[in-house]
């Protein structure tokens, strides 16, 4: 999976903490800024933890579309929580994914299972 990170570094730099932006299913955003001692890198790093600690969340999401007739046009966004699944010729019926985060690992978790009867 291909992430894009966009930081907006604004003329205040360093003083001034930067943006970013980033088609995640939650937001992003630099946690605690120090003009001193903060480094781009940081950033970058923490960018890196939060998409590893949605594989588990974006995996969920795969196994529904190998296993359901999914009717979004790809490419669907990694922002995206919900999916159109295809039931019969005139009925579908959308499911949103809720992205549970463990407040003391900041790890996603994945339902085991799901099962549409």
């Amino acid at each position: 999976r291909a992430h894009d990170l966009h930081i907006d570094i604004p003329r205040q730099w360093p003083q001034e903490r930067p943006r970013c932006r980033a088609q995640l299913p939650m937001e992003f955003a630099i946690e605690s800024w120090c003009p001193k001692t903060s480094r781009l890198i940081e950033i970058i790093q923490s960018f890196h933890d939060a998409i590893d600690s949605l594989q588990p969340f974006w995996n969920q999401l795969m196994d529904i579309e190998r296993d359901a007739i999914v009717l979004d046009q790809p490419p669907i966004s990694y922002a995206s929580t919900t999916r159109r699944l295809k039931i019969d010729e005139h009925v579908h019926v959308q499911v949103q994914v809720r992205l549970c985060i463990e407040s003391n690992t900041q790890r996603s978790r994945s339902f085991r299972s799901i099962r549409l009867i």
